[in-house]
Formats: structure tokens, C-alpha cells, sequence
């Protein structure tokens, strides 16, 4: 368990402190970073940095244009990215 950071970050922002998980089984590894956003991907980078290699990321907050960042998805180096989000979702999700 990567996330949420300790102290929390904004304390009000529920997405800033979402769960974020690292499952490895044999070489294979999840990221999943929940609804994180900018700040808790920033956290993660300067706090785990490599260690966040993952062969696949779940993209942060249903892939909106808060998440996702350049610097996290250098970190992560995944082979894979997966998007949770709706079709045609009302928020604009994912942003593209």
C-alpha cells in the first residue's frame, strides 16, 4: 500500500488521498493509483520513485486531465495502461 500519504495531503481532497496499491505476482505488477491526482502523483514520484514500475497502470481519476502525469507515467514505465471509466462519461472522461 503506496497511498493515501501520511499526513494526508489537502485534507479535504478525498482524490489527492486515494488508496493507491502495488500488487506483484512473479513478474507481473498492478500500479493501481484509485482517483489520484497531481499532487499524490507527485508524492509517489519523489517518495517511491523506481519502485513504482508496474507492467500495468491503472490510470488516476478515470483518466482525467488532473492525473496520469508525464513524470508518474516515466516512473511507472508500464506496458500497459487501463482507463475505468463510462462511456461518454458526463465529466469528460478520459481526457485525451
Amino acid at each position: 500500500m503506496l497511498g493515501p500519504p501520511e499526513p494526508y495531503l489537502e485534507s479535504e481532497a478525498r482524490n489527492e488521498n486515494s488508496i493507491v496499491l502495488k500488487l506483484t505476482y512473479g513478474e507481473t505488477s498492478f500500479l493501481l493509483t484509485g482517483d489520484a491526482e497531481d499532487d499524490q502523483e507527485a508524492h509517489l514520484v519523489e517518495r517511491y520513485g523506481e519502485q513504482l514500475q508496474a507492467t500495468v497502470l491503472k490510470a488516476g481519476h478515470h483518466g482525467s486531465a488532473s492525473s496520469t502525469s508525464g513524470e508518474l507515467l516515466d516512473a511507472v514505465d508500464p506496458q500497459r495502461v487501463i482507463i475505468s471509466s463510462a462511456y461518454d462519461s458526463q465529466y469528460g472522461h478520459p481526457s485525451l
